[in-house]
């Protein structure tokens, strides 16, 4: 119930995020981001799509590495998780 919740509120925060970002108001990246680390934190399909595009595109890999340290906690730990080495 707990991964539905978080999948569930993770699309709403996307489609928000979507909708906010052709405006000037600075919250449709932020949103987008959220959206996409509680679809991380909900869904192992999700987790695993990115973990098989982290291992074949070392570009994307790079940028999300080199992200996560400025990220906050919450959103940090889901995106670890799909990190190529660990399984």
């Amino acid at each position: 119930m707990r991964n539905l919740a978080l999948v569930v509120s993770g699309f709403f925060c996307a489609t928000g995020g979507l909708i906010f970002l052709p405006l000037p108001t600075p919250f449709g990246i932020p949103l987008l981001v959220t959206g996409a680390a509680f679809i991380l934190a909900g869904s192992e399909t999700a987790r695993r799509l990115l973990r098989r595009q982290r291992e074949s595109n070392t570009r994307l890999h790079g940028w999300l590495k080199r992200a996560e340290v400025y990220l906050p906690r919450f959103l940090r730990h889901p995106l670890r998780r799909t990190h190529p080495n660990r399984h």
